[in-house]
């Protein structure tokens, strides 16, 4: 059995830089830490996601700001974990071997809806997640 190599950090670091140069992130004690500011289409509002990721470890994506919130009636964020982490991918489908600026970078896909309302889509659950965003304007 060929088993595949994990990419170093640095180098995933780099590559998600070069997809996304206004990123900003650290590669420290093994783990690969960056925030980047999202905006699909000059329509869509801007987003700032914030990935870690350690090797041999599921990669982690949330979004810090602006804060999401639950639709009216909803009780909890489909798609998205208690930890406020984003559900990308299913399990098997992402392995270390892939740069995570070709697959979970691209995979944090928001795009704007209403002014009320912003559509994320959960890369494999086949159908968007309708959630409010709070207002940034007090």
């Amino acid at each position: 059995m060929v088993t595949s190599r994990a990419i170093n950090l640095g180098r995933q670091l780099a590559a998600i830089k070069s997809a996304l140069p206004e990123t900003q992130g650290t590669v420290h004690r093994g783990e690969l830490r960056c925030t980047a500011v999202l905006q699909p289409t000059p329509a869509s509002r801007r987003y700032t996601a914030r990935l870690t990721y350690r090797h041999r470890r599921a990669p982690r994506v949330a979004i810090i700001d602006p804060p999401l919130a639950l639709h009216p009636g909803a009780t909890s964020l489909p798609h998205v974990y208690s930890s406020g982490d984003l559900c990308l991918y299913l399990p098997g489908q992402w392995k270390e071997s892939m740069l995570l600026a070709d697959t979970i970078m691209p995979w944090t896909q928001i795009s704007g809806g209403s002014a009320a309302c912003d559509l994320v889509t959960c890369r494999f659950a086949r159908y968007y997640l309708c959630v409010t965003v709070k207002s940034l304007v007090r």
